[in-house]
């Protein structure tokens, strides 16, 4: 005899509920008009696409990581994850011409995309850059900026995650460029 669907929902729904907190279940995102939504996967989030930019964003990892050598501070350890979100950050603000950490048009702020991704960190910060179209002068602009250095010296063991996204700002070409880091 075959269960009505209005019972097997709920069964498949705690199953999911109950393999998700023993992690058995990866969240696979998709992306529709900006919004983020979940769907139950054994995968995990998916690579960023290709930076084809001229920000070359290897040599800014690593340029960021050699001024955090030089102040006696751990390298950032490179995450998937945060490049991601890094990714996605960066995407939004183009597609909002909206260059701001607030990301008061979309609600796509760093901390809510690292929070609907259910990514476990207790501390996060970011870095944004608009316009400049190599790393040199992106990492250099935020060593010189004290609101911006403390993000790249932030004391301790941080992953993160950086993204270059070229597209159109007011309809005017340019690139956004995102660090997260979080521990």
């Amino acid at each position: 005899m075959k269960r009505p669907i209005s019972l097997k929902l709920p069964i498949l729904l705690t199953l999911a509920a109950i393999l998700l907190a023993f992690g058995a279940l990866g969240v696979l995102v998709y992306e529709v008009k900006g919004d983020i939504q979940y769907v139950f996967s054994s995968a995990v989030l998916p690579e960023p696409p290709s930076s084809t930019t001229s920000v070359d964003v290897k040599q800014m990892f690593a340029l960021i990581n050699q001024a955090r050598q030089e102040n006696n501070l751990p390298p950032f350890v490179e995450s998937h994850d945060l490049s991601y979100v890094a990714y996605l950050r960066a995407k939004d603000m183009l597609e909002n011409s909206e260059f701001s950490h607030e990301a008061t048009r979309s609600g796509a702020t760093m901390k809510n995309i690292i929070t609907r991704l259910r990514l476990r960190y207790d501390r996060m910060k970011e870095n944004l850059a608009l316009g400049p179209t190599n790393s040199e002068t992106i990492v250099h602009a935020w060593i010189n900026s004290p609101k911006h250095a403390e993000v790249l010296f932030a004391e301790g063991q941080w992953d993160a995650g950086v993204y270059a996204f070229e597209g159109k700002f007011y309809k005017h070409p340019t690139v956004v460029t995102a660090l997260v880091v979080a521990n």
